[in-house]
């Protein structure tokens, strides 16, 4: 009778939230405006319960992943910037930059392995889920996070740019 368990939406000051699940209930027991009648909607924070026991918890690990090599990758790139710009002969930044810049890529291999593992469990209505746009993103992202890191390896391996090299010739 209805769209039952679908989304109640409400907006307050441009801003749109989920405020509650939609469901068709006849029932002495309603919490709704008129009690006796079909109720129209349930609170969602009064099943949030029965909601985390079907959320899993791969799928939570899976966004924290995500923000975590996003804020690894910006972290690298401030690093990369300065030692790029501003401070030239700081090793230090480069070394900041190459451990953040490979945690972030093994964040995004790790989250990318929950994603493959654990795709079948998201369906909406019957559709499953596929990998899209921004999965290929990540992985682009990572491979080319890779390659910066073998760069800036070379770079540091070799020494260019990481300090002034005492010249005696230069002295006479």
């Amino acid at each position: 009778m209805g769209d039952s368990g679908g989304p109640m939406t409400c907006t307050v000051s441009g801003q749109t939230y989920v405020a509650g699940v939609t469901s068709w209930v006849i029932s002495s027991q309603s919490t709704g405006c008129l009690p006796n009648y079909p109720s129209v909607y349930t609170r969602v924070t009064s099943f949030l319960s029965w909601i985390r026991l079907y959320v899993s918890d791969w799928f939570r690990s899976c966004r924290a992943l995500s923000i975590l090599a996003l804020i690894c990758f910006l972290a690298g790139t401030i690093c990369t910037g300065l030692k790029l710009f501003a401070l030239k002969e700081n090793k230090a930044l480069l070394i900041a930059a190459v451990c953040t810049i490979v945690t972030a890529a093994i964040c995004i291999l790790t989250s990318d392995i929950l994603l493959t593992q654990n795709i079948d469990d998201f369906s909406v209505n019957g559709v499953d889920a596929d990998y899209g746009w921004g999965f290929a993103l990540t992985l682009l992202g990572m491979g080319i996070a890779v390659i910066a890191v073998v760069i800036m390896i070379v770079n540091l391996v070799k020494g260019n740019g990481n300090g002034k090299v005492n010249n005696n010739d230069d002295e006479k």
